[in-house]
């Protein structure tokens, strides 16, 4: 657990300066999305987590997963700092944990945040009473998103191990996003109309979310047994 820690801990000051100041832009624009104006937008509709903000809750912190991720083992190869993590006594499963683990939780503190937020500017511009989100759905919107960030969380640092370079490990998983956006676009057309009105949005969660984790435990699997010392430093 301490050795968890101090990966999180390592993970975390990277993410934060990955970018420089322009990269602590990120999170702050995400949430004035997310937590301010769609809710102010939709009003008190907001507080029902419709279709909308449990896609942009959803999705757009498993955006900012993707597009970090690659620096996961490739960025530590170009900034020659990967053979002195390696040759640390922290535990293979620590470090593979941390670097995941680090993503996951920004990525569900962003939508935590725009959540909170957005709650309160929904009940400020709402008419009538003040109201809460549906906490099923909420719970239900956590399962879906811890799914989908664990998803590119995982094959992120699976493309980051074989990649040699941070370019290249960014085109690889564009080309990867690309194929599971088409994917996702295509599975939800052949949804029947029973899934997809506007009543079962909780039974569609339920089966996505853990479509999702089933997933989820195949890739982490492969990361798992993907990673070996001696080929990432040879790599």
């Amino acid at each position: 657990m301490n050795d968890l820690l101090t990966m999180l801990w390592k993970e975390r000051k990277d993410l934060i300066m990955q970018g420089g100041r322009a990269g602590l832009l990120r999170p702050a624009a995400m949430v004035a999305i997310l937590g301010v104006l769609l809710p102010w937008q939709a009003g008190a509709g907001w507080l029902s987590l419709p279709w909308l903000g449990v896609g942009a809750l959803a999705y757009a912190p498993f955006f900012v997963v993707v597009m970090l991720v690659v620096d996961a083992f490739a960025g530590e190869r170009e900034r020659h700092t990967l053979e002195t993590l390696l040759a640390t006594r922290m535990p293979d499963a620590a470090i593979i944990a941390g670097k995941i683990g680090a993503l996951v939780l920004y990525a569900l503190a962003v939508m935590t945040v725009s959540l909170a937020l957005g709650l309160v500017v929904a009940n400020v511009t709402a008419d009538g009473p003040t109201g809460f989100y549906p906490l099923h759905r909420v719970a239900l919107l956590y399962a879906l998103a811890l799914g989908v960030d664990l998803l590119g969380a995982g094959a992120g640092v699976i493309i980051s191990m074989r990649a040699s370079t941070v370019r290249q490990a960014q085109q690889t998983m564009s080309f990867g996003l690309t194929v599971f956006a088409f994917a996702a676009v295509i599975a939800l057309r052949a949804l029947p109309d029973s899934l997809t009105g506007g009543g079962s949005l909780d039974r569609l969660l339920f089966v996505g979310a853990a479509s999702l984790l089933a997933l989820d435990a195949l890739v982490l699997g492969v990361v798992a047994q993907q990673f070996r010392r001696s080929r990432l430093i040879v790599g």
